[in-house]
């Protein structure tokens, strides 16, 4: 005897919901089965706060945290490797990393495929309280300008002559170099310059943020030349994963670093007081 349609139409829809919820099942976890048992190289930039060597030999900072996550997330064993920024580039560049997080820009497209966004960041430039305000960066002509090696910051900053660029190895030393009268401005990203500020224990009515120069985003990216350049789709899926699960967003935002507004007061001074000079001296400023 032939079921009544109504009973007919809602077993399949019974058994097509079933279909379904068997391949979403398969394919979370055939995601996580095509990817186990590798190994995935990582290259992590050894610029603080991003990526930090401890005097142990162990690594810590957001994009080595970033790194542990998205790892913990593909179940494949990883060797991260932390160096400077312009040597992270040439490992995506030869295939001697698979991923890496790399300012999104031409040449990081030309070199890896973006599995997606993971931080955006302002460019800043600072200077000691003395300097005045400035409306671009032509104003910075003829002056010093320490930036971290190696690091994009826009086509604003990049193509800019008019100033002195000067490469440092993180903003630790660009500040000490600014404290000391070495180079007048600093520019890098504002968690870097941030975290040097607050790692050296500067005060911050001592400085002054003069410009935004720029937002870059970081993207994690797969080099072009790795192995695992066939399971892509996956890997982009877990970006997602972490952004949508709020996991990028603890990493990279939840730090209680300096606020910017700290830097932005409207009172100058020409140096500081006789003894906070004193002060600076003893901790290598001066």
């Amino acid at each position: 005897m032939a079921l009544p349609f109504n009973i007919w139409f809602l077993s399949c829809r019974f058994v097509i919901r079933c279909i379904h919820s068997f391949l979403l099942c398969f394919c979370l976890c055939f995601t996580t089965s095509v990817l186990a048992d590798e190994t995935l190289l990582l290259s992590t930039s050894n610029v603080m706060p991003w990526g930090i060597e401890k005097p142990d030999g162990s690594h810590e900072g957001l994009l080595v945290e970033l790194a542990d996550a998205f790892c913990n997330q593909t179940g494949m064993q990883t060797r991260n490797r932390l160096k400077p920024y312009p040597r992270v580039i040439n490992d995506i560049r030869t295939g001697q990393a698979d991923v890496a997080v790399l300012f999104h820009s031409p040449e990081s497209e030309s070199i890896g495929y973006s599995l997606g966004e993971v931080a955006s960041v302002e460019i800043i430039a600072v200077s000691k309280r003395s300097h005045k305000q400035i409306s671009s960066l032509s104003d910075l002509n003829g002056e010093r300008v320490a930036h971290v090696r190696g690091s994009k910051y826009g086509p604003t900053f990049d193509n800019h002559t008019g100033f002195h660029k000067v490469p440092v190895k993180n903003m630790n030393q660009g500040l000490r170099m600014l404290m000391k009268n070495h180079v007048d401005v600093v520019v890098s990203t504002d968690q870097s310059i941030y975290y040097g500020i607050e790692n050296l224990a500067i005060e911050t009515k001592w400085l002054k943020k003069l410009w935004v120069i720029s937002t870059a985003k970081a993207d994690l990216y797969l080099s072009k030349k790795s192995a695992y350049v066939h399971k892509i789709e996956p890997l982009k899926a877990i970006v997602s994963d972490l952004k949508r699960n709020g996991v990028l967003d603890q990493i990279f935002y939840g730090r209680d670093y300096i606020s910017s507004q700290a830097l932005e007061q409207e009172e100058s001074w020409l140096q500081p007081p006789s003894d906070q000079r004193s002060e600076l001296l003893v901790l290598g400023y001066y």
